[in-house]
């Protein structure tokens, strides 16, 4: 099988994940915001909400990379959205119910590339591990 063989949105979610495996994947500074209460879940929303009330900030939309061996044979690539701030500092706003903070990776492609992901009604697609140890050379 060729890469070009798969899904659009599958292609895109290998490509982050082998950005992410590359180093490309940052940790998130968790925020709590005291002027104004973010939804959870709406991270979009939240972030588009916010950069309207406080416009020095930029919406920097990415993945999150969640792998979730023994859980399931897949990692998922999540599409998220998160401040970023002056000083380049990468914050998210949106409130979460996790114990695991799983790694950002920016989206360097168009938005209607994001939305390949970030515009299905999961917000996310998970990559079979067998998949990816095929276009990674096993090492997923």
């Amino acid at each position: 099988m060729d890469l070009n063989d798969l899904d659009p949105a599958m292609r895109l979610a290998i490509s982050v994940i082998k950005r992410c495996l590359a180093g490309e994947g940052v940790e998130l500074q968790q925020k709590t915001l005291r002027d104004w209460q973010p939804t959870p879940h709406r991270c979009h929303d939240n972030v588009r909400e916010w950069v309207k009330l406080y416009p020095k900030y930029i919406h920097v939309r990415g993945f999150l990379v969640a792998d979730h061996r023994p859980i399931s044979n897949g990692t998922l690539v999540i599409a998220h959205s998160v401040v970023g701030a002056p000083d380049g500092s990468l914050n998210d706003i949106t409130p979460s119910e996790l114990d695991v903070a799983y790694p950002f990776v920016p989206h360097t492609g168009t938005n209607e590339e994001f939305d390949l992901i970030g515009g299905s009604e999961r917000f996310m697609v998970e990559v079979p591990h067998l998949l990816l140890n095929q276009f990674l050379g096993g090492g997923a």
